[in-house]
């Protein structure tokens, strides 16, 4: 059951501020990218509370053993039309250009073997400098201000995949992220599939079309499986094709909490400095 978060209160006005420090300093600007915060951190006992706008609902479908089981329709969090026209075409011209720098050719296969003709990069270089990393970070401050402050987030993360590009199925690994994931879709629209590790016929399907934001949390981020496939079966919508096509997806991640937690992760650095 991944449905408890919980952050360790810095003990001391000195580990406080080296808390804050050792957060701004791996940020490169962003204090979203290690994000313990200072002074009282709470503890949250509830599972994540999004909770998708009714204009998600054309856009979801869930199986009749999904909810006969009792699992909760807002464990995939959907927004349509999170972002404006104007901010889908501002994304995509700056990943582009990250793309080109950082990872110019696509590559058949991921070293897990479950992604297949894609690129991938991170964008942590956002923050308040260039012409337009303003207008940006004000957009992945809107995302990140959906959950609880003292989340801790990874970089964003850059993922394209090619017009013949797919993912299959799998579930996270959880020693690289911790309870959520999600990610902004920019260019073509997708049907993404999540089904029960134990029970395919437990699942729920997305249409992920442009502008959209998504999320994974609670049961549906390690209990599920999630995947993007080239099958024309699974590529439907409302009796309609879905056609394959090149689609970005801007990918959000919180961070996985050390295991002595954030307090033993800033007295680790105190350790060596």
């Amino acid at each position: 059951m991944l449905s408890r978060i919980s952050r360790a209160r810095p003990s001391s006005p000195s580990l406080q501020r080296l808390v804050r420090s050792f957060s701004e300093d791996c940020s490169s600007g962003s204090s979203r990218l290690i994000k313990p915060t200072i002074g009282e951190i709470p503890r949250y006992t509830e599972p994540i509370g999004l909770v998708s706008p009714e204009t998600a609902a054309p856009f979801l479908r869930f199986s009749d053993k999904y909810l006969s089981k009792g699992f909760d329709p807002n464990d995939m969090y959907l927004h349509p039309g999170f972002i404006t026209d104007a901010e889908h075409t501002l994304l995509v011209k700056n990943c582009e250009k990250k793309l080109r720098r950082l990872a110019s050719s696509y590559e058949m296969g991921h070293f897990d073997k479950r992604i297949h003709n894609y690129r991938e990069c991170s964008s942590a270089g956002w923050s308040t400098v260039g012409k337009y990393d303003g207008q940006i970070r004000s957009i992945l401050d809107r995302v990140w201000d959906l959950f609880p402050a003292s989340l801790a987030w990874l970089p964003p993360h850059i993922l394209d995949l090619h017009q013949d590009g797919e993912i299959l199925p799998h579930v996270d690994n959880p020693d690289y992220s911790g309870f959520v994931v999600g990610g902004l879709c920019l260019l073509g629209p997708a049907v993404s599939t999540f089904k029960h590790v134990d029970d395919p016929e437990v699942r729920v399907d997305v249409l992920l079309n442009p502008n959209s934001l998504y999320f994974m949390t609670n049961h549906i981020r390690y209990q599920f499986t999630h995947e993007i496939t080239v099958d024309p079966a699974q590529r439907s919508w409302g009796g309609k094709a879905v056609p394959q096509s090149r689609r970005i997806s801007l990918m959000f991640r919180d961070a996985k909490e050390p295991s002595g937690g954030w307090q033993s992760m800033a007295q680790n650095v105190a350790g060596r400095a």
